[in-house]
């Protein structure tokens, strides 16, 4: 039996089900986690705030802004920074916000884990009495 012919069968589409209510649960947890550090942090431009979780066929796309991405990071680079023992030459100590990485990678743990090792009989059964 192929993967394709796997996927089709009943255990199949409920072992799907269960990962996608697990990525939304995810996404939940992620979204919620660090809107709640940008508002303890002060970010209150609308740019900020436009970050969406939509999980298709059990891919989750995570939209957030690129500049998002970039407020975690602790150094930046610059031409005229000396360095010292812990830093090399040329990066500078920044501001930094714990807004995207930490959090992501936080709860990726967890998501990983309940993958792996959360798909037991049980949840199976849970799912196939919400199928009924």
């Amino acid at each position: 039996m192929g993967l394709l012919d796997q996927r089709n069968t009943n255990i199949g589409v409920i072992e799907g089900r269960f990962i996608e209510a697990t990525l939304k649960e995810y996404g939940e947890r992620v979204m919620k986690g660090s809107k709640k550090i940008m508002v303890e942090r002060g970010f209150s431009s609308p740019i900020w705030n436009r970050a969406k979780v939509a999980v298709n066929e059990n891919v989750l796309d995570y939209d957030v802004a690129l500049a998002q991405r970039f407020v975690d990071m602790k150094t930046r680079t610059s031409k005229g920074s000396s360095g010292t023992k812990k830093r090399p030459p040329g990066k500078k100590p920044k501001k930094h916000h714990p807004v995207h990485n930490k959090i992501v990678m936080g709860h990726k743990i967890h998501l990983v884990r309940t993958l792996s090792f959360g798909f037991t009989e049980e949840v199976k059964q849970q799912m196939k009495e919400l199928e009924d």
